[in-house]
């Protein structure tokens, strides 16, 4: 009889086993389930987010650079300070006249040179102590100072006696001009007493005498400076000079800050006055000039010549006004009636006059790459660029405040 094979594992065990393979493969699956949900939902947020950004946020940048033409042309213009409005037709623009009054006092150095001596000069009070008579001086009577220089008188003089009074005596006396008898720094002496020299060996020599109470002054010998005429002409021209370009600058700094034209022609200066205190051949190292000059200046506004320029170009042109070069030239210019005919040859480049609500409107809802060829099929235009935000949008927003238009003219 054959024997029974049984296989089968103890309740026990095979309970155990039972609940370990049931239950391990049930929580994994679990697991991954709600993985594969959270990465599906993550990847669905993303998508409605990405789409609903692009739509809210999104934005078109559109460059274009206008193709460009060389123009060239003259124009006659007449500026008139009467008109207060440009007359496009007749070609006639308003003026306005700008005026400054500069004076200006400057010190300059004489260059003459002359040799030159002069005698020293002063006061002395002569006395009479001898007698009660008046006592007649001739003219250049000598005086000797204590030093032993010696003064003349220029004129005759007559020196009052002396007074007694309540038994004193008084000499008389007289204020005298001396001058010295040579030239020279070395009379310019301090005060002091003075002989009379024609009187030595007689009783009265030391009865009649001087005295002088301030310093003897203007004794010099040796080179001193002179003015020239040379030296005034040229501090005129010098001091006229820095006043005409000093009124130049101010009056072309007016124009620039109210964006007008100064023009060559147009402008001129007036020398008002012109003084000096000091004469030719007077004796100075120094001397001041003074001068007086007014500018006047016919200026117009640089706007006013832009339209008659922009009233010469070919219909819908615009002018790049960067490039516009100017030359001017006066025909006639009328100082009492304020006016002035000018003649203008201008030039630079030119070019189609873009509007960007009409490029806005024609490029609504066309896709970049229909809207780049679209635009740069355009006769007008010479170079296209087109950036988008975000990066995946494909078409031209239907907003136009997400599309915005740049003109490149440089």
């Amino acid at each position: 009889m054959p024997k029974e094979v049984i296989d089968i594992l103890p309740p026990q065990k095979f309970e155990k086993s039972k609940i370990i393979s049931s239950t391990t493969p049930t929580g994994e699956v679990k697991k991954r389930g709600r993985k594969k949900k959270i990465l599906i939902f993550i990847f669905l947020f993303l998508i409605i987010g990405g789409f609903s950004y692009g739509q809210i946020f999104s934005k078109v940048e559109i460059e274009v650079r206008p193709k460009m033409e060389n123009f060239d042309s003259n124009l006659e213009i007449t500026v008139d300070e009467k008109i207060k409005e440009p007359d496009l037709t007749a070609k006639i623009i308003p003026g306005y006249f700008l005026e400054e009054q500069n004076s200006l006092s400057q010190q300059f150095s004489a260059s003459g040179k002359v040799v030159k001596d002069k005698k020293a000069e002063g006061i002395i009070r002569v006395f009479n102590d001898y007698s009660a008579v008046s006592q007649p001086l001739r003219e250049n009577t000598r005086f000797m100072a204590a030093s032993g220089y010696i003064f003349r008188t220029p004129t005759k003089i007559i020196i009052p006696g002396n007074k007694t009074e309540k038994g004193k005596i008084t000499p008389g006396s007289v204020d005298v001009k001396v001058i010295a008898e040579e030239a020279g720094p070395e009379y310019n002496i301090e005060p002091t007493t003075f002989s009379i020299p024609g009187l030595a060996g007689t009783p009265s020599y030391t009865k009649i005498y001087g005295k002088s109470y301030e310093l003897m002054s203007g004794g010099f010998k040796g080179e001193t400076s002179q003015v020239l005429k040379e030296d005034l002409e040229k501090a005129e021209s010098s001091v006229v000079k820095k006043l005409e370009e000093e009124g130049r600058q101010i009056l072309e700094k007016k124009a620039i800050d109210s964006s007008s034209i100064f023009l060559e022609g147009a402008f001129w200066q007036e020398v008002q006055a012109t003084s000096s205190l000091t004469a030719v051949n007077i004796e100075a190292e120094k001397f001041d000039f003074s001068a007086t000059v007014k500018s006047t200046a016919l200026i117009f506004e640089k706007e006013d010549v832009l339209k008659l320029i922009n009233d010469q170009l070919p219909e819908k042109k615009e002018f790049y006004e960067k490039t516009l070069e100017t030359d001017w030239s006066i025909k006639e210019i009328n100082k009492n009636q304020k006016k002035i005919n000018l003649e203008l040859h201008f030039k630079g480049k030119i070019y189609t006059g873009i509007k960007k609500s009409d490029l806005k409107n024609e490029l609504q809802r066309k896709t970049l790459l229909n809207a780049r060829t679209f635009l740069e099929k355009k006769s007008e235009i010479s170079e296209v660029k087109i950036k988008s935000w975000p990066f995946w949008i494909k078409k031209i927003p239907a907003n136009p405040n997400k599309v915005e238009v740049i003109i490149r003219l440089d």
